[in-house]
């Protein structure tokens, strides 16, 4: 076929195109076609691992956040951009739980490999106990997974006495206010699930729990509290002082006085 024999087909199959409403694009030597829709392909997110990850306050997540992206016939789709999100920047001074990546950011970008998987950098907890949230985002919104954190409090570092750090009974009586303590980390956030020994003297003006010992031990709650049973005066009067300790955590001292019963 020579030249001007091909040049006008190509014309007249522009015009036939054209009659039926259809576009019919002409290519050079060595073009490709582009694909119908001209755009990125779709795409589906999904996580990696369990929702849930822990750690204490003001240490690294032993876990990272870990995504898979898909294309749409679900196969692996590499160089796909997720953004990796945190609930809170992790400062010290933060009032709210939260962590932050290496150089102090919420968030960070990461590129899928050829397997389509996308792996946050490590994160640290900040000093604030509690639960918050984090995401994996793929860039324009195309989709997103959820993650839920949560930061532990350290171990005791220090108990606090409630109101009845003083007070008195009468011989042989209950104490009217049940001994309590708060226990709190270096951080100040209250320690759940601690266990707390009381303990009265062995010896002299003393007192017994409801169970007839003179120590109990008690756990912490969800606030830090310990509250120990009731307490009754023993018929020796005087004062003393009750002990509550927490592993390595400096006690609290209640100083309690059993009273003559001639008051």
């Amino acid at each position: 076929m020579t030249r001007a024999t091909f040049t006008r087909a190509l014309r007249s199959c522009a015009l036939a195109g054209a009659l039926a409403g259809v576009s019919v694009a002409v290519l050079g030597p060595g073009a490709v076609a582009a694909a119908a829709d001209g755009g990125p392909p779709a795409a589906a997110i999904e996580r990696i691992g369990g929702q849930a990850r822990s750690a204490t306050v003001g240490t690294r997540y032993a876990q990272p956040l870990r995504v898979r992206v898909l294309d749409a016939g679900g196969n692996p789709l590499q160089g796909a951009s997720v953004t990796f999100a945190l609930g809170s920047a992790g400062s010290a001074a933060s009032a709210s739980a939260g962590a932050a990546f290496a150089d102090g950011s919420a968030q960070a970008t990461v590129m899928t490999d050829v397997a389509g998987r996308a792996t946050s950098p490590a994160f640290t907890a900040n000093t604030t106990a509690g639960a918050f949230s984090a995401g994996a985002t793929l860039t324009g919104g195309a989709g997103h997974v959820g993650f839920s954190l949560h930061n532990r409090a350290a171990r005791p570092a220090a108990l606090a006495p409630g109101v009845a750090a003083s007070t008195w009974a009468a011989v042989g009586a209950r104490f009217p206010i049940r001994l309590a303590v708060t226990v709190t980390d270096a951080y100040g956030n209250a320690v759940s699930g601690a266990i707390v020994t009381f303990s009265a003297p062995a010896r002299g003006p003393s007192g017994r729990f409801a169970s007839g010992s003179r120590r109990v031990r008690v756990r912490t709650g969800a606030g830090g509290k310990a509250v120990a049973p009731a307490f009754h005066a023993t018929s020796r009067p005087g004062g003393y002082v009750v002990r509550a300790t927490a592993g390595a955590a400096a006690p609290a001292a209640f100083a309690l006085v059993n009273e003559a019963s001639s008051r």
